[in-house]
């Protein structure tokens, strides 16, 4: 917490200010006898949410379990994403296991917040809020599904795991391989027919968070994912070839002017949301830090290779 920043980062007035460090606190909760174990337990604080009232923007505890003694973290998205949970897994690996204090980041949060102040006064964030304003000159409504009501503003999280089907997923990794796609570009483009025909609106954007770590910034904690609307076709007149490849060249577009902020595109078209639903690319860890100390741990904000 000392040498990474954005996890002192609070915010007192509307504004972000960078706290000076102070010990952390690591409670300790007994929950070998929990009602429903200690995934019940985690469930119910993860939907509970953080307070932007000038406390830190993080929580952490230990958790004694009958599976052993686990650490909790979890972290407002103004601070944190997955990779930022990625540095905390290596951090934690060099003091446990390799008996090391881990390094420094060689960049701080405000280096890249500085950096990114500085695109945004440049010629290359002029060329890509152009591409963005040409792409989005007619904004359609974001697609909804039939008969669902527009998600809540509540910032209570919940979530539903489905699980694909062994012999399913078996198919989609030949289909993926005689094409040379991306298991990920395949469920866009699913998801876009299938949102064009619950809510008859073949015009679809749908959200693709981007990692947006530029060189340099892989040690350092803070919030750098930045989401894409990507818009696509989702009529039932074309093949799902002609789909696909469609929207491979609406990712690739999407990915090559992917550092303009959203924020600040959402306020160049005065709109509250250009979309209602992303498509999240998630696989597990791939580090052996990640994989030792978080086995359940799948990034996400993927990389354009991973795209």
């Amino acid at each position: 917490v000392e040498a990474q920043e954005a996890m002192r980062l609070r915010v007192r007035g509307g504004a972000q200010v960078v706290a000076p460090h102070r010990p952390v606190t690591l409670p300790r909760y007994d929950l070998t006898n929990w009602r429903g174990g200690w995934r019940a337990w985690v469930t119910s604080s993860v939907a509970r949410p953080l307070s932007l009232d000038g406390r830190a923007l993080f929580e952490a505890s230990l958790l004694a379990t009958s599976d052993g003694q686990l650490l909790f973290v979890k972290a407002h998205h103004l601070i944190s994403d997955n990779g930022t949970f990625r540095v905390l897994c290596r951090n934690l690996h060099a003091a446990l296991y390799q008996g090391r204090a881990p390094e420094p980041p060689s960049k701080v949060y405000r280096d890249f917040l500085r950096a990114d102040a500085a695109y945004l006064e440049g010629l290359e964030a002029a060329r890509d809020r152009a591409w963005w304003i040409a792409r989005f000159a007619d904004l359609p409504e974001p697609a909804a599904l039939g008969g669902v009501r527009r998600p809540s503003a509540s910032p209570a999280a919940a979530h539903l795991t489905l699980r694909v089907p062994p012999a399913l997923r078996a198919r989609l990794r030949e289909f993926c391989a005689a094409r040379r796609t991306t298991h990920f570009r395949v469920v866009l483009t699913l998801l876009a027919a299938y949102l064009a025909r619950v809510s008859g609106e073949n015009d679809v954007i749908l959200g693709v968070p981007y990692h947006n770590r530029p060189e340099g910034f892989t040690d350092t904690a803070g919030m750098f994912v930045n989401p894409l609307p990507v818009r696509l076709d989702g009529s039932e007149e074309q093949s799902f070839e002609d789909a696909l490849a469609l929207a491979t060249r609406e990712l690739k577009a999407a990915l090559a002017h992917g550092r303009y902020p959203y924020g600040e595109l959402s306020r160049t078209l005065k709109a509250d949301a250009l979309y209602r639903y992303s498509v999240v690319q998630s696989s597990p860890a791939s580090d052996e830090a990640t994989r030792t100390l978080s086995p359940e741990f799948w990034p996400i904000g993927a990389s354009p290779e991973h795209l």
